[in-house]
């Protein structure tokens, strides 16, 4: 049940481009990769005298949100009763930094959703003057530290409140992709050098 909660949430925030799934060897165990948008890009069906259309073109200012891909990866045993419990869920979003006043408007905007994210710095020691910005949902804690199918089982939590859990965090992650668009397209283009990282606290 959670699991299905689960796919359903994501396809209701993301624009879902791909899915991949591979099933273990040795045991009854599953992965599902998915690859997202921004719900921003997701076309919108036109209608024409109560029939489609086509799509409706995307702002071409939005397309801008291209830059930032959504991965979604999720692990799971699927039991004898077609109950799929889920081992590991990953949610993340990759950002490139390449300007300066960029890097600290992202830091600045960071703490209004520090409860639903963490943000981990990856560098490239041949380029000094770019970094990636990997910003990971902390929704896999909740399934790290509950077995949520036990809880519905013994009636210490409801699916509505797991469904709006679920549903809170991806919000929050989407909310704070689209700032990182906002903040992009109002920065300078001051570059940076690695040494600029130094004492930017993400956790």
């Amino acid at each position: 049940m959670v699991y299905t909660e689960l796919i359903k949430q994501i396809k209701k925030n993301f624009y879902i481009v791909s899915v991949e799934k591979f099933k273990s060897t040795t045991a009854n165990s599953f992965l599902e990769r998915y690859t997202g948008k921004h719900l921003l890009l997701k076309p919108e069906l036109l209608i024409l005298n109560d029939q489609p259309f086509g799509f409706k073109q995307i702002n071409r200012k939005l397309k801008a949100l291209e830059k930032y891909p959504i991965y979604i990866e999720l692990e799971y045993a699927d039991l004898a009763k077609k109950t799929k419990v889920l081992h590991n869920f990953e949610l993340y979003c990759e950002i490139k930094i390449k300007k300066a006043d960029f890097l600290l408007k992202v830091k600045t905007a960071f703490p209004n959703y520090k409860k639903y994210l963490s943000i981990e710095k990856v560098s490239n020691v041949f380029e000094t003057k770019a970094a990636t910005l990997l910003v990971f949902s902390k929704l896999n804690e909740i399934f790290e530290e509950e077995f949520l199918e036990e809880s519905l089982e013994e009636n210490t939590i409801t699916m509505t409140e797991i469904s709006n859990t679920i549903n809170c965090y991806l919000v929050n992650f989407r909310n704070f992709i689209k700032k990182i668009y906002d903040l992009d397209n109002e920065t300078n283009q001051i570059e940076i050098s690695n040494d600029f990282f130094a004492g930017l606290d993400w956790r």
